[in-house]
């Protein structure tokens, strides 16, 4: 045997492995078996990720495509109703796995941050733009609001938390007094 030959079936795999596409598709149709033979309905589960998002994914398209020094396009401002689109899929598939469809009472605050998200992604070339700025200042307002919105909606209104939350009030206020005394011991010795 000549060296090369050693090398070749050296270089050859020991052992046949199944291909990748066989694989995926064995372990795809087990677990949609397995939701299945559970009672998930899995069309109406991902159908707001298949048409809503994917509707805003091909709105967002334009922009994707739009490269540093191109000229801009008004097909290129589609991304921000598109991103609108994506957030909302997201928001309805999310609340349909959870099964706690009151949170769009304000989940509906990401919209605005989508669509200013939306724009800045369609003038992310040009950074001089002032959607940038104004982009960043109704992300941070509507941001704020939508989290506190979040929070008193879930704590008082719709009492996620039931009787917890005082004791989370209660031991957030010990864990302060306890880090205060402990820093204060720190410094006098």
């Amino acid at each position: 045997m000549t060296s090369e030959t050693v090398y070749k079936t050296q270089k050859q795999p020991l052992s046949t492995t199944m291909s990748k596409g066989a694989t995926r598709l064995i372990v795809t149709g087990g677990v949609l078996l397995a939701l299945t033979l559970s009672g998930v309905n899995i069309f109406s589960l991902i159908a707001p990720l298949l048409f809503i998002s994917g509707a805003g994914f091909l709105l967002m398209w334009p922009a994707n495509q739009l490269e540093a020094g191109d000229e801009q396009s008004r097909w290129a401002l589609l991304a921000a109703p598109g991103a609108v689109l994506v957030a909302l899929g997201s928001i309805i598939f999310v609340l349909d796995l959870i099964n706690h469809f009151e949170a769009f009472s304000y989940l509906w605050t990401l919209f605005p941050i989508t669509f200013a998200a939306g724009l800045m992604h369609a003038h992310r070339h040009n950074l001089s733009h002032p959607v940038h700025t104004n982009g960043r200042k109704a992300i941070r307002i509507f941001s704020i609001v939508g989290l506190s919105m979040a929070v008193l909606f879930e704590l008082f209104v719709f009492d996620t938390f039931g009787p917890w939350w005082p004791l989370a009030i209660i031991g957030y206020g010990l864990y302060l007094l306890f880090t205060r005394k402990n820093s204060n011991a720190d410094q006098d010795v």
